[in-house]
Formats: C-alpha cells, structure tokens, sequence
C-alpha cells in the first residue's frame, strides 16, 4: 500500500467526494429519482474500484517500466560495467563501460569507452543499437546487431558523414610480433623499429579490407604470416626514414591477399 498519494490519486479523491455529493442530492429528490441514484450509485463504485486499484499500485510492465497513473517511465539500468552486452534486459537502455579490457562481445575492442546500449524485440529475436559516447575515440559511432535463437550476428557500423571516414590505429614500438585486426581498426600505423612478424587475424568475411602503413626510423625486418600472400614481384623491402603502405584484401579461400603499395620518404 501506498504511503502517500500522488497528484493523480488525491485528484481522483477529490471525484469521489464530488459524486457522494451528487448522490445526497439526487437520494433527497425522493422516489422520482431513483433510477438517477441507481447510475450514480453505481459510478461512486467505479471510481472507488479504480481508486483501489491504483493505491494497490505502482503498475508494472513486462517491459521493465515502472510507475503510477501520473505516467509510466523506463527503469533505469545502472552501468553494467564490462560485462557482456548479451546480458543487457530486453525492452529498455542500459550502459556498459571500462577504463581497461573491452566486454567479450563488445562492437570494438577499445579501451576507455562508455556504450549505451538499447535492446529490442523477443527473447529469442533480439535486436541491440550501441552507441560510444566518450570523446576519446570514436564519439557517436553507432552499431547494431541482432539475435536468432541462440546466435548473435556481427556488429555492423552504423554509417553517416562523419563515420565514413576510417577508424585508424597507432601502434608505437610493438614487439616482434603484430596481430593485424581489421576489427580495432582498417587503417593501422606501425612504428617499427626492431624485427617485425605481422600475423594477418582470421577476416570477418571475403572482402574485409585493412591498410597497414609501417613507418622505419631504422632499417628492420618485417616478416608475414602464411596467410597473407604477397603479389608476384614482393613487398618493397623497408628503407630507413620511409613508410611503406600494404593494403590487405580478404579472398574467399581464407588469405589475405596483399598489395604493395610502395615506399613513401617521411
């Protein structure tokens, strides 16, 4: 029961007295208004039931929302932290964030990011639309994917006039070995400054592209895995204080197949 009654209740209150009002009238007009006192009698009760109903409150949806006759409002879902987005409740918004390692079925891999996140549909036909909100990268970018029984799609960008542009990575010093990942990024920079193996990640499907420009402040090695193949003549061999552009396209076979795209003086 309800401690305290809402605008809408007390209103509702305020009929009732009204009506009982009425009735005293109409039951000291004598017999020829029985009939009257009869329909008003009977809305007296209408209006106490639907009073009851609603002190007997708040409504509730299968959706989640929560509220009394004064308006129905979304329950808010509090930061679901890193956890998986496909544990987001059905039919309302809910956040999720991380200053570190991304959710395992986030639509990016980046780090220091807050999604608000807005599940759609059935049970077992889901659709989510994320959307990145912090400015430290890629602010506003939009993504959607969709559930079938137990199967998530891909996330697929959301594209608009600025989102057109690539999504572009830097990596600074990286080891002796990279994992290039169209997924974190399609134009990816490399410093290289030690010997390089690049290992090509499995592509999300036939004709997933990625762009690799590797920049040399010293002549150093740079090896590929057995799924990139390069073209007839090679890839330019590296050349200090140059960057040199390979352009990588997925085949329908499973490779990468690479492109040279010649040396550039810094």
């Amino acid at each position: 029961m309800m401690t305290s009654l809402p605008p809408m209740v007390a209103g509702v209150n305020a009929i009732v007295d009204f009506v009982n009002a009425v009735a005293d009238y109409v039951e000291e007009g004598g017999s020829t208004s029985s009939a009257l006192w009869g329909q008003v009698s009977q809305g007296v009760a209408d209006v106490q039931a639907a009073l009851a109903a609603i002190q007997n409150g708040p409504v509730q949806s299968i959706n989640g929302r929560s509220g009394v006759v004064t308006g129905l409002v979304e329950a808010a879902s509090s930061s679901l932290g890193a956890s998986a987005m496909s544990t987001a409740p059905l039919g309302q918004w809910s956040s999720f964030n991380s200053s570190g390692a991304a959710g395992a079925d986030w639509p990016t891999t980046q780090t220091n990011v807050w999604w608000n996140v807005l599940t759609l549909g059935a049970s077992t036909r889901r659709t989510q639309i994320a959307v990145q909100t912090l400015s430290t990268g890629d602010q506003g970018g939009m993504y959607i994917r969709s559930l079938h029984d137990a199967t998530w799609s891909g996330w697929q960008r959301y594209f608009g006039d600025q989102s057109l542009v690539e999504r572009a990575k830097y990596v600074q010093s990286p080891g002796a070995a990279y994992y290039a990942n169209p997924a974190e990024a399609t134009l990816q920079y490399i410093d290289v400054s030690a010997p390089l193996t690049v290992y090509a990640v499995t592509a999300r499907k036939p004709g997933d592209q990625m762009t690799l420009m590797f920049s040399f402040p010293t002549v150093s090695a740079l090896a590929w895995s057995s799924n990139v193949k390069s073209p007839a003549g090679g890839i330019a061999t590296p050349v200090a204080s140059h960057i040199l552009t390979v352009p990588l396209i997925a085949r329908q076979d499973g490779n990468w197949q690479a492109y040279d795209g010649g040396l550039h003086p810094w």
